[in-house]
């Protein structure tokens, strides 16, 4: 077991590492990174107006569930990774918390699509209607204040959930 936690502390660190390097320059829907290599970020730009694309038929109750579960994940991690960039001041963590939001927003695009009510108010940090994440929530934050290792297993955590339960989803959403 500690050698999984170890593996998930360098794997985590090395990926804040390299999200704490200079972000790339945006214009006109291209990003250009080092060497002059341009990407070009149309197709990004308009993710969400592709899900407008896939049709609206009805969910059965997993996939309910799943949307409705994943949009407080998603909003769980970034309350997470915003805390930890207060307290650690790592600019890594604040970068993965917009990369969290942005992925609350394309969840809300889509229970938007499927006229699902919202089950959080986003303006509001840390509080769930969910208990279970509530409590993983509560857990974890007791522990992120102790040293950045310890932030650093907790956004390993934090990531853990969130694939464990996507490829728990994965495996019974067909929508």
């Amino acid at each position: 077991m500690k050698k999984v936690w170890l593996f998930w502390v360098i794997w985590v660190s090395i990926l804040l590492s390299a999200c704490s390097l200079n972000s790339p320059v945006v214009e006109d829907n291209t990003i250009s990174l080092e060497d002059n290599v341009v990407v070009d970020t149309s197709d990004i730009i308009h993710e969400h107006e592709l899900l407008w694309t896939i049709a609206s038929g009805e969910l059965s109750n997993i996939e309910l569930d799943s949307l409705l579960q994943m949009r407080q994940e998603e909003m769980l991690a970034r309350d997470i990774y915003d805390f930890l960039y207060v307290k650690w001041g790592q600019k890594t963590f604040d970068n993965i918390s917009d990369s969290e939001q942005t992925h609350m927003d394309t969840v809300w695009y889509l229970l938007t699509k499927y006229w699902i009510e919202d089950p959080i108010d986003a303006s509001i940090s840390g509080v769930y209607k969910s208990k279970e994440l509530q409590s993983i929530y509560n857990n974890l934050i007791s522990q992120w204040s102790k040293s950045l290792l310890d932030a650093l297993i907790v956004g390993a955590t934090v990531e853990d959930l969130d694939i464990k339960d996507l490829q728990d989803f994965m495996l019974e959403v067909d929508n």
